[in-house]
This record gives C-alpha cells, sequence and structure tokens, in this order.
C-alpha cells in the first residue's frame, strides 16, 4: 500500500493511500511557502468515498482543490506606547466575530483586562478569554500613531501566535491606505 503525507497547512495533514484519504487537523507539519503546479499534479492517488449511497472516485488533488488558502498579514503589536512592538505573522480569518492572540504572546506586554468572553469554536465546549486592548500596526511599522486599538481575546493553546478577524483586517488595511 502507497502512503502519501502532504501538509495542506501548518496545522492540517492530508494523508493518501490507495485504500482512503484522512485529513488530520491539528496536525504539526512543516509546510512550504509555496506549492508548485507539479508538485500539486503529483498528488494523484485516488480513493473510493461513499457519498449518499453511491461511490464517488476522488482524487487528493480534487480535496486540496477545495481547500481554502490560509492567509497571513505580517503586523506590530504592543499594549502601550512605551513598550517596544512585536512583529508577528497572523492568521487572516474572515470568520472570525473576534481577534485572538495567544497567551504567551502577551506575556511581556502590559495589557490591562477588560473583560471576559466566551469563545465558541466550530467544535467542543466554550472556551472562556481574557479579552484585552493591543495596539496593532500593518506590516512592521513601530510608530504608535500607525496602529489601531482592537480588543483581543486571550488564548493559551492557540495554534498561531495571532489571528485577526475580519473588521480587524479591514481596519488595518484602510489605515495603511491612509498614512
Amino acid at each position: 500500500m502507497n502512503l502519501l503525507a502532504l501538509c495542506v497547512s501548518q496545522s492540517l495533514l492530508l494523508l493518501v493511500s490507495d485504500d482512503f484519504v484522512q485529513l488530520i487537523v491539528d496536525a504539526s507539519c512543516e509546510f512550504p511557502d509555496v506549492v508548485s503546479d507539479n508538485q500539486r499534479s503529483s498528488v494523484n492517488a485516488s480513493a473510493v468515498s461513499v457519498n449518499g449511497g453511491s461511490d464517488e472516485l476522488l482524487t487528493s488533488a480534487n480535496i486540496i482543490d477545495d481547500l481554502s488558502s490560509l492567509s497571513y498579514m505580517d503586523v506590530s503589536i504592543r499594549c502601550n506606547a512605551n513598550e517596544i512592538c512585536k512583529p508577528v505573522k497572523a492568521l487572516c480569518d474572515s470568520g472570525s466575530e473576534m481577534s485572538r492572540a495567544k497567551s504567551e504572546l502577551l506575556n511581556n506586554f502590559d495589557c490591562h483586562v477588560v473583560g471576559k468572553v466566551q469563545l465558541k469554536p466550530f467544535t467542543g465546549d466554550s472556551i472562556s478569554a481574557d479579552v484585552v486592548r493591543v495596539n496593532t500596526a500593518n506590516g512592521c511599522n513601530c510608530d504608535f500613531d500607525a496602529g489601531i486599538y482592537m480588543h483581543c481575546a486571550m488564548v493559551a493553546d492557540l495554534n498561531d501566535e495571532m489571528i485577526l478577524a475580519e473588521n480587524a483586517i479591514a481596519r488595518l488595511l484602510q489605515n495603511g491606505f491612509e498614512q
């Protein structure tokens, strides 16, 4: 039996064999910045999936084509004007209602908790998180006036350092154009 393991993202692994296709979430794997068309087309193993009682032939290339690519944005964060800004590669999440940051990322900052929020993941129990106000700037701009203030939930076991909600992304991009 042939087995192909393909990292789809930093935390998503696709296993393909002659008999099955399995998507593993929260996998730790290295992922190249760019997957060339040659690499993508070399993924040609097939699997049979039962869909509504009928067999449907799937290829791993078809499955990969159906996945949305992840988008990241370089930002700089800090909580107060007297702090040194920290560069962060933040995941852009158009489906999020609130931005989130890994708790450890904010350990060296003087962030004040302004509230609590219950985060509801797509599966499992809700997560209680502290909400802090952070200054975030597009790119590596450390000018305090260049950033925006936003509320951010602090999450201990976040897979990425920071996840930006759609409204934060729009504000950061708008702020960048006004500069």
